[in-house]
């Protein structure tokens, strides 16, 4: 009824993608570009659905495309998807010489949040990727000194992007205290709509070895969350975690499966969770199970960074250890 309206294309690629209709989406995206050519829109909507169909270089192309419009929120948004997928494939070089301007500069104009989920993305390179968490935690620390958040209004104020980076970091009570100031600062009408408190609560849990509590919290936070993968992954952990293998498995698969269209969801968690998977399958005596989890990750990080190439190099040591022929 409203075929120039982008944002009714938009929801309904995002639809499909959350029911893994990828055909589908791609063949309603040609559609919108028939109808609403210009949209400056459908290039952000069509660089994250490469994504999703893991064509990487294209979501990258048309990020670029997308940057080249000069429109303020757009060129932010494309450098967003180009770091999100850069960190997806492991190069995280590409992805902090990406952030850097841009975050600098968002810190400057006093856009906290938005700058402050970069910063935490340098963080977690350190942490995730390199297993440097002392690091990350005095990466954040400068941040933050060096942008208070009291000089910002308080539901700009980046409390649980925080406490989620300091849980994870094990640091429990500098994340407990940004929470109790969460709590204490932000209108409780706000709070009451924001599904991160959940991850949050269950990502301190986590951290004080609480996994079955933790555990229910992420189940909250998928219910209330935005996508089907949400959550998924840190079940999966809760589930290593608690010694139970299976379950363990079930949602680690369901999280590689599902597309979304909120890319940065597993930009750090993709390949663990496909290496973790072949660990899995390996430890059932499923070898070809294995070997395709294995191979996935292996695809996925083949253009990695080569500070990251020794685990791939692992990986790819299984591989051949499995597909060994005996004698």
């Amino acid at each position: 009824m409203y075929p120039r309206t982008s944002s009714l294309y938009d929801n309904a690629v995002d639809a499909m993608v959350s029911q893994n209709k990828f055909a589908a989406a791609e063949s309603l995206h040609l559609k919108w570009g028939a109808n609403v050519p210009t949209s400056t829109f459908r290039l952000g909507n069509r660089s994250i659905l490469a994504g999703v169909t893991g064509d990487y270089a294209l979501a990258v192309r048309y990020a670029d495309s997308l940057s080249r419009r000069g429109i303020p929120g757009a060129s932010r948004a494309a450098s967003r998807v180009k770091t999100t997928y850069f960190r997806t494939q492991g190069r995280l070089a590409d992805a902090e010489r990406e952030d850097l301007d841009v975050m600098t500069r968002l810190l400057d104009a006093g856009e906290t949040d938005f700058a402050f989920m970069m910063a935490t993305d340098w963080a977690y390179d350190e942490q995730m990727f390199r297993g440097r968490t002392e690091a990350a935690v005095r990466w954040m620390d400068s941040v933050v000194a060096s942008h208070p958040l009291d000089a910002v209004a308080a539901a700009d104020r980046p409390y649980l992007t925080l406490a989620q980076f300091y849980a994870r970091a094990g640091k429990v009570e500098r994340a407990e205290r940004l929470v109790a100031e969460y709590e204490r600062t932000v209108d409780p009408e706000i709070q009451k709509g924001d599904e991160r408190r959940a991850l949050t609560a269950g990502l301190i849990l986590a951290a004080r070895g609480k996994f079955a509590e933790a555990l229910s919290q992420f189940r909250v936070f998928r219910q209330n969350g935005l996508c089907r993968p949400c959550g998924l992954y840190e079940i999966g952990q809760s589930f290593d975690a608690l010694k139970r293998p299976d379950s363990a498995l079930v949602a680690y698969e369901s999280f590689v499966s599902w597309g979304t269209m909120v890319p940065e969801l597993k930009q750090f968690t993709l390949a663990p969770a496909l290496r973790r998977l072949g660990e899995l399958y390996e430890a059932k005596g499923e070898k070809e199970k294995a070997v395709e989890y294995y191979g996935r990750m292996v695809e996925l990080w083949k253009n990695a960074d080569p500070e990251l190439q020794p685990i791939v190099k692992d990986v790819k040591d299984r591989i051949a250890m499995l597909t060994r022929r005996p004698g």
